[in-house]
């Protein structure tokens, strides 16, 4: 057996609105990809995807709520968000991922409730098997699964609606409350297989978001359909524009 060569790739992501460049894992849980969407490829064998993506905004018009002092007045409400994360290529033709949000909510009044750590993630990406290495339509599949490893009682500002519970309101914001699953058809489009050999990509995914879990006892599931497309064009061979 040949001993296998580690190569590593760390990233220190700011995700800023108005601002679309950036290493090409950038928020995908260190699976391949831009942005929320996954790619179809691969890692490769022994190779690692390890970092940290940053996201912040700042509710200007302010937000009403009850401060510490029982007023009920607007809060400008400072919002920032995490997402640590690391993937690991197992073979050439799947990788595993693990990722963890943090979240902190800095408004005036809360600061007792104003940080939380988000549902531990878990996923799997393969490789349709028998596509040739110069294909330019290629197939992939995904899947995720999170544990209710996430505040409960912290936080304002709501994050992503399929991760959390139907009666979720803005204090149960950084958990699905439940385990959920995430099973995704992944495909890529990539121009530089064709002549012209274009520097660009184009990924689309569709899958389903099924969270279970519990209330009053009785246990429940809904489903959430969810679908994201981007369009990546690879300044170098580590950062890309989409």
């Amino acid at each position: 057996m040949k001993p296998a060569v580690a190569k590593i790739r760390a990233g220190l992501i700011l995700a800023l609105a108005t601002t679309a460049i950036a290493d090409p894992l950038m928020n995908t849980g260190g699976q391949l990809g831009v942005s929320r969407t996954v790619s179809t490829y691969t890692m490769g064998e022994g190779s690692i995807n390890a970092g940290l993506s940053l996201k912040g905004d700042y509710a200007y018009e302010g937000i009403y709520t009850t401060n510490a002092n029982g007023v009920y007045g607007p809060q400008n409400l400072g919002l920032l968000s995490e997402d640590a994360f690391l993937g690991y290529g197992v073979t050439n033709w799947l990788d595993a991922s693990i990722d963890l949000p943090f979240y902190q909510d800095i408004w005036k009044g809360h600061w007792d409730h104003s940080e939380g750590v988000g549902d531990l993630a878990v996923g799997v990406k393969i490789e349709h098997p028998g596509l040739y290495r110069e294909a330019p339509f290629r197939v992939g599949y995904l899947l995720r699964a999170s544990f209710p490893t996430g505040a409960s009682e912290a936080g304002f500002y709501p994050r992503h609606a399929f991760q959390t519970d139907p009666r979720t309101n803005t204090s149960d914001a950084f958990s699905a409350q439940g385990y959920a699953l995430n099973p995704e058809l992944l495909w890529t489009l990539d121009f530089s297989k064709f002549p012209s050999r274009t520097p660009a990509q184009v990924h689309a995914n569709a899958g389903v978001n099924i969270t279970y879990y519990t209330i009053d006892n009785a246990a429940r599931q809904y489903t959430s359909i969810l679908g994201n497309l981007a369009v990546q064009y690879q300044t170098t061979s580590t950062t890309g524009i989409f």
